[in-house]
This record gives C-alpha cells, sequence and structure tokens, in this order.
C-alpha cells in the first residue's frame, strides 16, 4: 500500500477544508470518513447471501407463475372511478 500523501488539486483541497470546517471535524476525520462511506459503497455491492435451494426455487415459481387477477380487478375499478 502506498502511505505517501495524497497529491490533489488546490482546489479540491479548498473544496475538502471547507467540507470539513463545516462539518467541524479536521480534514483527516472527514476524509477518513468519507473514504470509509465509499468503502462500504464498494463492498457492499460485492456481498454475498446464501439462499437456501427450496427458498430460492420457490422465489423463481413465484416470479414465474402469472400475476393476480385480484390486482387486475382492482385497477380496473380504479381506472373506472378515475374516468366516471
Amino acid at each position: 500500500m502506498d502511505d505517501k500523501p495524497l497529491r490533489i488539486e488546490r482546489s479540491v483541497d479548498a473544496q475538502i477544508r471547507e467540507a470539513a470546517a463545516a462539518e467541524g471535524v479536521s480534514v483527516g476525520e472527514f476524509a477518513a470518513a468519507a473514504a470509509k462511506a465509499a468503502a462500504d459503497r464498494t463492498l457492499a455491492d460485492r456481498a454475498q447471501s446464501t439462499v437456501d435451494p427450496a427458498v430460492w426455487e420457490r422465489l423463481y415459481e413465484l416470479r414465474d407463475r402469472p400475476a393476480r387477477s385480484c390486482r387486475r380487478r382492482r385497477l380496473a375499478e380504479a381506472l373506472r372511478r378515475h374516468h366516471a
């Protein structure tokens, strides 16, 4: 890992300092919090969950079955009321 200080443009440095001051924290604290938030987002995209095969099969069955007619009936009733 590279532990050298970051080299950033002056305008970016100024913006970070302004934001840190607005939050009432040091630049280091602000940068660490922002980096952690970015790391959380990145790692969340890679998270995996284990699902029981029977549950997975049931999810696919529910996904593939036709929509319930009661939803269509309620939608039709709502549209009739709206246009009446």
